[in-house]
């Protein structure tokens, strides 16, 4: 199934970079279940270790965007599921694809 693109919209796709594509190792807060815990049950509650990939949208000094999917078709919201992760909070991260020209 093709779809189908007017004039315009195969231009703007025809000279879009797609951004490079990160694995990127990070912890989340940890958060308890419940709404009231006893000091017993956060003893052993720590930090979640994360794995994401995406396309990396945005870099600061302070954090990073990663989003997981890119609507080629849509250029009012083109971006799926979008993460701000904290620099302090990321492990490792590796370009698995670098940035290219959209064919």
């Amino acid at each position: 199934m093709e779809l189908k693109r007017g004039p315009l919209q195969r231009a703007r796709i025809a000279r879009m970079k797609l951004p490079r594509v990160e694995i990127v190792v990070w912890l989340d807060s940890g958060v308890s279940v419940d709404g009231w815990v006893s000091y017993q049950d956060v003893e052993t509650m720590k930090p979640s270790e994360v794995v994401s990939v995406g396309f990396l949208i945005l870099e600061k000094d302070d954090y990073i965007q990663i989003a997981e999917s890119m609507n080629l078709g849509d250029g009012v919201k083109p971006l799926g599921h979008v993460f701000a992760i904290a620099k302090i909070a990321i492990r490792s991260r590796k370009v698995l694809i670098p940035e290219k020209d959209y064919k």
